[in-house]
């Protein structure tokens, strides 16, 4: 098989299979490292080989969209953190979803970068978390007043929503 056929086969086939369980939870690094071994393996040899001095450009350049000088392979690290923040966007504004209220552990940073790119636009506060989401100003409560936050149980902060908070003041 040519090298162009094996490209295509890594994009359509190799890169998408682990996609489903990246979804609900972050592949281990060890699994992305062994799944990027068998890609630049069969790209490069096409068999179960070394692939010292055949690779004709580094891997992360060949993680890199066609547009900026690479190949168009999937990196599975910044997809596995695209298709959780997609996630926690669904489970934020499709309530109605069978799955929206299952929880997903995600990583700390798919939770900070989802945190910075949004901010709630409040109407009656029913959707909105009092102390974890962005609804004050486009700042959360636990932001201002984080050592505040810290006196209050998890459990209250993970479900007391906005109206409720500001119907007990």
């Amino acid at each position: 098989m040519a090298r162009s056929g094996r490209l295509v086969w890594i994009k359509s086939v190799l890169r998408a299979v682990p996609i489903y369980s990246m979804m609900a939870d972050s592949l281990p690094p060890w699994a992305i490292k062994e799944i990027d071994t068998i890609c630049r393996k069969f790209l490069w040899v096409s068999k179960d080989a070394s692939v010292r001095g055949k690779c004709m450009v580094a891997w992360k350049t060949a993680c890199r969209p066609t547009e900026m000088g690479g190949l168009g392979i999937t990196d599975l690290k910044l997809a596995g953190y695209a298709l959780q923040t997609r996630w926690l966007w669904l489970q934020k504004t499709d309530s109605a979803r069978a799955w929206s209220e299952l929880p997903i552990n995600v990583d700390k940073e798919v939770q900070a970068f989802f945190r910075t790119s949004t901010y709630t636009e409040l109407g009656d506060g029913a959707n909105s978390l009092f102390w974890d989401d962005r609804w004050l100003h486009q700042t959360a409560p636990s932001d201002i007043a984080p050592n505040l936050v810290q006196l209050v149980s998890r459990r209250i902060r993970s479900r007391m929503t906005v109206r409720q908070g500001l119907a007990n003041m």
